[in-house]
């Protein structure tokens, strides 16, 4: 039977190994991840959750007991928490574990030690195809608990049932914040108990972690930060994408460097029924941090693909923009392919030079990357909209979080995408 496996076990392991990993916060959330029973351990990025959880399995590994490590895919599982346990174990017991140490690797991968322990990981896929029956084990940690359904749970739980008779069984669900689907949320619902150590309560721990959550704030949006950072579900329903507004005005001494200029293309769904735009954005600076200003919008449609081209290019040389063919881009979708064969051929003729804009295909993932930048660059004063009728056009605009998974929907815009478009030649969208 498994010897009793405390916090000063697993501490003691910690010293012994890893003298380096010393946040006062990451102790209080590991010795409160021991004192509970089944818990939801939520912990902000970067916080060394999967880094304590290796303790904690080595220290079941120390006492002889059986971890098991689950994730959403096995290439998870055996390269993350597992690889460290095995490691930590190896140098815990190096007076006798490097002879004895088999390792299997076929369709699982786990390593058994000579006394009663052992060390698994595993995929839901690899126990719903090959072992529905599972393995036994005493500790079952799930990683990645806000990303995974309900019905992982219901694949692994069989694996304990031993380990539930002799009164030795721990389940700990790791992860950020969730869907009211996934499975940390859920088994919050049904009495895990929530052990969480979110950005706002590690900071009064120990303020030394204030540089790095000021760095990260001021990358990451709002809704980024809420989930990430401070362990908060996913809120459903439907909500502006810009609820503080579209910044205009700028103090103009900031603008130091050169600017370069960038189009983006939404390209008209229908030719003869919607509505081509172009948009450009002024940049001054490189990288994340250079300060963007969308200057000028053009509109265009009912006209075949060579005219649309025609009729940007005069718009671009009438605002005199300062554009080179990497920082122009269509989005492909729909027609888009047709009128980008279109600029490359048009352009290439009226410059009498080869031209090869870029383009981008775009879905809800790469919206959500590009809504993430704005809404950061907006608040960190990185980007303004000078035209009124754009800025009401953007904060007029619409997302919903559907309530069966949380996915985020995005209300079209031609506008908004044209502005994605330009976003992908900032290199801060990629395409999918």
């Amino acid at each position: 039977m498994l010897n009793k496996v405390t916090f000063q076990t697993v501490d003691s392991f910690r010293i012994a190994i890893d003298a380096i990993w010393k946040s006062r916060a990451q102790q209080v959330w590991m010795q409160e991840v021991m004192e509970a029973d089944d818990c939801c351990s939520q912990g902000f990025r970067q916080k060394g959750k999967s880094h304590g959880l290796a303790f904690l399995g080595s220290a079941y590994v120390a006492k002889g007991g059986t971890p098991i490590i689950a994730a959403p895919t096995r290439t998870q599982a055996s390269q993350l928490i597992f690889e460290r346990i095995r490691r930590m174990s190896n140098q815990y017991f190096t007076e006798w574990v490097d002879e004895r140490v088999k390792k299997h690797s076929d369709t699982t991968t786990y390593v058994s030690w000579d006394q009663s322990g052992s060390l698994r990981a595993l995929s839901a896929s690899h126990i719903s195809i090959h072992k529905p029956e599972g393995y036994t084990g005493n500790l079952l940690i799930i990683d990645e608990g806000h990303r995974v359904p309900m019905s992982m749970l219901g694949i692994f739980l069989p694996m304990l049932d031993d380990a539930v008779i002799e009164g030795t069984a721990k389940v700990v669900i790791n992860g950020i914040g969730g869907h009211k689907t996934s499975l940390i949320e859920g088994m919050k619902k049904k009495g895990f108990t929530a052990v969480q150590m979110p950005a706002s309560r590690a900071l009064e721990i120990d303020p030394s972690l204030k540089p790095l959550f000021d760095q990260r704030r001021s990358e990451l949006s709002d809704w980024e930060w809420r989930q990430n950072y401070e362990c908060l579900p996913v809120i459903e329903g439907s909500r502006h994408i810009y609820p503080d507004g579209i910044p205009s005005e700028i103090d103009e001494s900031r603008l130091t460097a050169q600017p370069r200029d960038h189009i983006g293309i939404d390209v008209a769904r229908e030719v003869n029924r919607d509505m081509t735009v172009a948009k450009a954005v002024r940049r001054w600076g490189t990288g994340s941090n250079a300060i963007k200003i969308e200057i000028d919008t053009f509109e265009i449609g009912g006209l075949p693909f060579e005219v649309q081209a025609e009729r940007i290019f005069e718009w671009v040389v009438a605002r005199k923009l300062a554009w080179r063919p990497d920082r122009v881009c269509v989005e492909l979708n729909g027609l888009g392919r047709g009128l980008s064969d279109a600029i490359n051929l048009k352009w290439s003729e009226l410059t009498q030079r080869h031209i090869e804009v870029n383009g981008i295909w775009t879905n809800e993932k790469t919206k959500e990357q590009f809504w993430h930048n704005t809404t950061v660059d907006m608040r960190e004063g990185r980007f303004y909209v000078m035209s009124q009728s754009a800025r009401d056009d953007y904060e007029s605009l619409m997302l919903s979080v559907r309530e069966n998974d949380g996915k985020i929907e995005f209300e079209h815009s031609d506008t908004w995408m044209a502005l994605h478009a330009c976003y992908h030649t900032f290199g801060q969208v990629e395409s999918i």
